[in-house]
């Protein structure tokens, strides 16, 4: 196959894509000058050889060199024939959609390599290996497998074969007559390609010794692929060789192959011609060209974008062409004058001879010039062949008379001298321009009346096949020189390799025309878009330029003109200027087929780049894999495609694009504030280690001062603490009002408040102004901060109960829904009922924050794990992980938050865009089985523990999978047909009070079970008065006391006990605030009277103390569960006439809040007593957290109200707990009796179902209780659908996996992974909300339609 233009050189031959500067036959790897990597290589080598260093032969020598029998194995034929399939089905695709082929050598050496070293392993395992694998055998399937998928290329099928064909002569508008035209058929292509594929072969073979040996030319593709070979067959290069594969897009590959220049040359075309040159011109319609005609007729717009990219290649074939022809003459002219010189360097200078022979020169050329190719074979097969091809090739074409291919292979074996002299000189391959100056010379001779356009066509099919070929066995001839391969080796793998093409590549052709209906048509998936380039330069030789488009002629002789000026400009400008100057040839691609390639070349340039400035040598060493990946992956579905469209097996969905204006809580289980998912087996762990060993963590900062409370609390950690709390609110905000599960936030606020001041210190620190360090109580504060404001999110009920009493959430619970019983949000009263309600549980317990903390020694997994990890920041191994953890957070926010924005232009109307994408079918998707692009989710399954996302899925499973079709289709029996899908009268009722029904049996085990801890914590206290002993663990074993305290809790202790907050104060606070919010609240709520609020507030404590004993038990925190019974208890103590609904929603949020908050506050007295923080700045941090929260999280729900069309039950943000919430406080104050049929009793069987499951979790051994599923997480989906439970268990399987290939590693950054996720997609709420509020709407709707629906779009647009 041919080699081709290197982009450094300047220029470029078209051939590549035609293929242009594009399709070398080296590997992928580029410099910053955009030098193909072999080249590198090769140059390299050459110098590394006149230096003197360690010879390549010399590693070999103790490896004997098969003859050249040995080489040609039968398994190097067998790998040989699938590669060439594979290869060819690629190659194929390439040609018949944009014509860009990139080198594809290094995949063929490589997969060669692994294929052959598979089998001759499975062999050796059986004892059965008789023959080792070799680098020349390893040659021998290279040149095979190149020479097969050739002729893929060389065949013509994207360009001179199929331009001859009906469908292409019809776009052309002339010479589309019967003597023009012959239609593909898989056997005359056949004949035809065995025909002229091997002459070519044959026509150089004597000069080998001539241009290898005696002229030493370099042939950079050659020796690079060698020195590529070479490499596997050592230890390192073996290793270096593994592989893989990703089914990813070609052209991100194609980019990732070609050089830099290319790709931003081929974006630069599309930009001029698509963004610049086609709309100007169409703005002439009427005036340059005739109103009427269509967008594909040749006298119109399209014969612009033709014959202009038909300038421009032939511009910068020109100039390649004399360029390559001068040096050519040139190094004849040297070579004349100093009988052992040539030059082989693009500059011309000759390379004086070494007059010492080098160990690896005697070696190679010994046992190259050992089996000679008698000169007869190669004389008398070139001449038997042209007789042959003579007295055939008419039969096929009768327009091509015997003695045009006379006069053809007469010269033939005169231009491919000079194209294999050139490609080994430059590399540059100029067949493809060979091809053209046939079609032009052999197509006038024939002229319009005798068939002219296909005799030129067929032509240059026999031109190019003779001058390609040869070129390409002489490249090959220089890859068994430096791998001593036999030439006869390579002369016969060459052979077979073209016989195998010639049988393949028809073959896939035939598969593709029949497949694809629309193949060669402007504007479809598979256009062959040089098919029509081509013809028309044969109608241009035959009939000239009278039927061209007004100014078209005027056009094409600037571009031709700039083509030349360009390539001159690139030849004459310095190395570092040229680099910049874009190849002509590369931008004419798009000029034709648009610039959507191009887009995707450059993706993958960028890519490349990017990794090069991250890790070079990975890059260099990689790169060529990860692209040969992508192309190979993405090229070789086009085999199961094609068969798929023969056995009329068509795409079920249509993804339709179109503009804007055409587009028709689990708080008390999920959201823990663990700092991981696994922050208690960490602890766990942790304890069991300080048992073994027992290390002083205090004794590590015991050098330290300790700052003063008040010094604890910075103006920075306030600024850092706000900015965070903002950010972690739209956060949260965004999480309830979609799904409502809420993973903890507390590894990401710990560690972007420890990146930040650290930050900030580092600056003030450079310039001088430094005057308090960073401290871990510091950190503390701000983690204290921000958790507690964010935590206003959740607590205050925007998702839930606070939402709940809007009209939007009354009307789709059709009951109760009278002005007694509704209050739409308002920030003014929002921000006033959060002020109320919020502050009051953090005095509950301050009183008893030492016998919970030093006496009773309560656990609190969350606070100590938070401890720990603030700890382990403050030391120096911990700052230099918390730099690399911010830093990966850092990269995945920017990934996540580009990839929100992205999303967002596709979704201008209803089920638009990625979100909505069908991934298992269109049917899935109606019962919402699919995966939706969502970042959020995918980290908070990172977070969450497997159990948890494995329970969603298994929800969404029996709800969605089976529940609900199999109620669905009792329509009419159980509940009227007439009612739409959103009653709560009908289907609605399952989703909504079967999930109620789970909740609540999850809730009552989980509050019975914590409850009775509690009390037996009790016991056990009174038993053991004087042993500060109590259960601290799930199973309610005490812990025996230690009877003399570490170093680190008399330190602990000591500091706690020491800043103590008077009992005064909270004893007081909490009097105060509960009489303000008693007079206060029912001016906001009048339905809530002042004495239930009192009521509340008198038994609060006791549930405040029962939670946050609990929680520092088993690190539950029941907060919900407790607002849940004040729902009940209060809405039923109001009654259905005095707006007992809205009472118990008010009612639950004031309990939530003093519940939640307590527990909340005692976890943070935790961390700080770990961290030596003061109780004072741990109070005062939470309080000011609050009252952070109590603005922001309002302001941040308003703006989301405003914005977005919040609580609809099939909109972006359902608010699904609001509807639930809603209907439990209806049930407490209405009873069950509207529920339809069954509902009641499946209510009944799922609430006991989820006791049940709770009770067998706890009673079986720990090993099997891990497996079984968690009712709450499994419930969650019953209403909402089962989407986001894929993308939890998407983000599990990644953590997952990354644990098991390196478990340290994804601990380490695990949680900054999936916070970076998290933070960017939920952050870009925010621009989008602001976007909505200023009526930016999305430009675009994305819709996947089946192919019925899509038919009728498409006939109503038609018409």
């Amino acid at each position: 196959m041919a080699s081709h233009a290197n982009a450094s050189g300047g220029g470029g031959d078209e051939e590549m894509v035609e293929a242009s500067t594009l399709r070398h036959r080296h590997g992928a790897g580029k410099d910053a000058n955009g030098v193909g990597a072999e080249r590198q290589l090769a140059a390299a080598a050459a110098e590394g050889e006149e230096e003197g260093p360690s010879s390549v032969e010399r590693a070999f020598v103790d490896r004997a060199v098969p003859s050249w029998r040995e080489q040609l194995t039968v398994r190097a034929f067998v790998v040989s024939f699938f590669l060439s399939i594979m290869f060819s089905i690629i190659v194929m695709k390439l040609n018949l959609t944009t014509g860009i082929i990139p080198s594809l050598n290094v995949s063929a050496g490589l997969l060669g390599f692994f294929f052959v070293r598979l089998w001759t392993a499975a062999i050796e395992r059986v004892g059965l290996l008789r023959q080792p694998f070799t680098r020349q055998e390893n040659t021998v399937i290279q040149t095979c497998v190149v020479a097969a998928y050739g002729i893929a290329f060389s065949g013509g099928f994207g360009t001179y074969l199929f331009g001859m064909s009906e469908t292409i002569a019809k776009q052309a508008t002339e010479a589309n007559n019967a003597q023009n035209v012959k239609n593909p058929h898989i056997g005359w292509m056949i004949g035809f390609l065995f025909l002229v594929s091997f002459i070519g072969l044959l026509a150089l073979v004597p000069l080998r010794k001539i241009m290898i040996v005696d002229y030493k030319l370099t042939y950079p593709s050659g020796t690079a692929t060698a020195y590529l070979i070479n490499g596997f067959h050592t230890p390192e290069g073996a290793k270096l060789a593994k592989f893989y594969f990703d089914f990813s897009p070609t052209y991100v590959g194609v980019g990732m192959i070609c050089p830099h220049i290319v790709n931003v040359s081929v974006l630069l075309g599309g930009i001029l011609s698509w963004g610049i040159m086609w709309p100007l011109i169409r703005n002439k319609k009427g005036s340059w060209y005739a109103a009427s005609l269509s967008e594909t007729s040749l006298h119109g717009l399209q014969g612009y974008r033709v014959f202009i990219s038909i300038a421009l290649i032939l511009g910068d074939g020109l100039y390649n062409f004399v360029k390559v022809l001068i040096r050519t003459t040139a190094g004849f002219v040297v070579m004349m004058k100093k009988n052992s010189t040539l030059p082989v360097s693009n500059n011309g200078s000759p390379m004086v001879a070494t007059e010492a022979v080098s160990f690896d020169d005697e070696r190679r050329t010994e046992l190259f010039l050992k089996d000679q190719i008698p000169k007869t074979v190669a004389f008398g097969g070139y001449v038997a062949v042209a007789a042959v091809s003579i007295g055939t090739l008419p039969q096929i074409f009768p327009q091509l008379k015997w003695y045009y291919i006379l006069v053809a292979y007469v010269f033939a074996p005169v231009l491919a001298f000079c194209n294999a002299y050139g490609a080994g000189l430059t590399d540059w391959s100029l067949a493809s321009t060979y091809g053209k100056l046939a079609i032009f010379i052999f197509g006038a001779w024939a002229g319009a009346s005798n068939g002219g356009v296909l005799v030129g066509l067929a032509a240059c099919g026999v031109m190019m096949s003779i001058v390609s070929t040869a070129s390409d066995l002489m490249q090959d001839f220089k890859t068994g020189y430096l791998t001593l391969a036999s030439p006869r080796s390579m002369f016969v793998s060459q052979v077979i390799g073209t016989a195998m093409g010639c049988v393949i590549a028809p073959c896939v052709f035939w598969l593709f025309y029949k497949a694809f209906a629309d193949i060669g048509v402007s504007g479809t998936e598979y256009p062959a878009p040089y098919a029509i380039v081509y013809r028309n330069m044969a109608i241009l030789g035959v009939d000239g330029f009278s039927s061209l488009p007004k100014h078209c002629l005027t056009l094409c002789y600037i571009f031709f003109a700039a083509a030349i000026a360009i390539n001159l400009a690139r030849d004459l400008a310095p190395s570092k200027v040229a680099r910049f100057i874009p190849l002509p040839m590369a931008m004419a691609i798009p000029f034709y087929i648009g610039s959507y390639f191009a887009i995707d070349m450059f993706i993958g340039t960028v890519i490349l780049f990017v990794w090069e400035m991250v890790n070079k040598a990975k890059a260099e060493a990689f790169a060529p894999a990860v692209a040969s990946g992508l192309i190979c992956g993405d090229g070789i579905w086009t085999l199961p495609q094609s068969i798929l469209a023969l056995a009329k097996v068509k795409p079920p969905i249509c993804m339709n694009s179109s503009a804007a204006y055409d587009a028709a809580e689990t708080g008390g289980l999920l959201r823990r504030r663990n700092t991981t998912a696994a922050a208690r087996g960490n602890e766990g762990e942790e304890e069991e280690e300080a048992e073994a060993v027992a290390p002083s963590v205090e004794q590590a900062f015991a050098d330290k001062p300790v700052p003063s409370w008040r010094e604890q609390l910075t103006v920075r950690a306030f600024v850092v603490g706000f900015l965070l709390s903002i950010m972690f609110n739209i956060i949260v905000m965004k999480l309830s009002l979609t799904t409502g599960v809420i993973p903890s936030l507390n590894v990401s606020a710990s560690l972007l408040g420890f990146f930040l001041v650290r930050l900030w210190t580092a600056a003030i620190e450079r310039v001088g102004f430094l005057k308090q360090p960073f401290t871990r109580q510091e950190n503390t504060v701000i983690q204290t901060c921000v958790v507690s404001a964010y935590g206003v999110a959740f607590s205050g009920g925007f998702g839930s109960y606070l939402f709940g009493m809007s009209e939007t959430i009354a009307k789709q619970a059709t009951e109760a829904n009278d002005p007694m019983n509704i209050k739409n949000p308002h920030l003014g009263w929002i921000i006033g009922f959060m002020f109320l309600v919020s502050f009051v549980g953090l005095f509950a317990l301050v009183p008893m924050r030492k016998v919970m903390i030093v006496d009773y020694k309560l656990t609190y997994p969350s606070g100590t794990a938070t401890a720990y990890l603030i700890n382990g920041f403050h030391t120096p191994e911990g700052a230099d992980l918390a730099k690399k953890q911010v830093r990966t957070l850092g990269k995945y926010f920017s990934i996540s938050f580009l990839w929100a924005f992205f999303q967002w232009f596709y979704t201008a109307g209803d089920n638009c865009g990625f979100s909505s994408f069908p991934t298992f079918g269109l049917e899935a998707f109606k019962n919402r089985f699919y995966f939706d692009f969502s970042p959020t989710y995918v980290g908070v399954g990172m977070i969450c523990p497997y159990i948890v996302n494995v329970s969603l899925l298994i929800g969404g499973i029996i709800s969605w999978g089976i529940m609900w079709p199999l109620i669905s289709k009792k329509k009419g029996s159980w509940y009227p047909e007439t009612l739409p899908e959103s009653s709560l009268l009908g289907l609605q009722a399952y989703k909504v009070f079967i999930t109620i029904a789970v909740i609540l049996g999850d809730g009552l085990y989980n509050f019975v079970k914590v409850f009775g801890y509690t009390i037996k914590g009790f016991i056990v206290m009174y038993k053991n008065k004087n042993s500060n002993t109590l259960p601290i663990s799930d199973n309610g074993t005490p812990a025996n006391a230690t009877e003399e305290e570490s170093f680190d809790d008399k330190r602990r202790n000591e500091l706690f006990l020491k800043d103590q907050i008077p009992k005064t104060v909270a004893i007081g606070g909490y009097v105060v605030l509960a009489v303000i919010t008693s007079g206060c609240l029912p001016l906001i709520i009048p339905q809530l009277k002042w004495y239930y609020i009192l009521i509340a507030y008198i038994f609060a404590p006791i549930m405040a103390f029962c939670n946050a004993y609990g929680s520092g038990l088993t690190d539950w925190s029941l907060a919900t569960t407790y607002g849940k019974l004040a729902i009940f208890v209060f809405g039923a103590w109001a009654g259905a006439s005095h707006g007992g609904v809205l009472v118990g929603l008010a009612a639950c949020g004031v309990m939530m809040n003093i519940v939640g908050t307590a527990s909340d506050l005692m976890q943070d007295f935790k961390t700080g007593y770990m961290t030596l923080a003061s109780p004072r700045s741990m109070f005062v941090s939470q309080v000011i957290g609050t009252a952070m929260g109590c603005v922001i999280a309002p302001c941040v729900f308003w703006l989301f109200y405003k914005s977005f069309d919040i609580g609809a039950s099939d909109g972006a943000y359902p608010a699904p707990y609001t509807i639930m919430y809603r209907n439990m406080a209806i049930l407490g104050v209405n009873g069950l009796s509207s529920l339809p049929k069954y509902c009641l009793t499946l209510c009944y069987i799922a609430f006991v179902a989820a006791f049940i499951i709770n009770l067998i979790k706890d009673l079986v051994p720990e090993r099997v209780a891990k497996y079984i599923s968690i009712p709450m997480a499994a419930a969650i989906p019953f209403y909402l659908g089962p989407y986001f439970a894929i993308d939890m268990f998407m983000g599990s399987v990644i953590l997952y996996f990354w644990e098991w290939r390196n478990k340290d590693e994804a601990q380490s950054f695990g949680p900054a992974v999936a916070s970076g996720l998290m933070c960017g997609d939920g952050l870009w709420a925010l621009p989008q909300a602001v976007l909505s509020l200023v009526n930016v709407n999305p430009p675009l709707c994305m819709k996947f339609l089946s192919r019925a629906a899509n038919a009728k779009v498409d006939t109503f647009l038609g018409n």
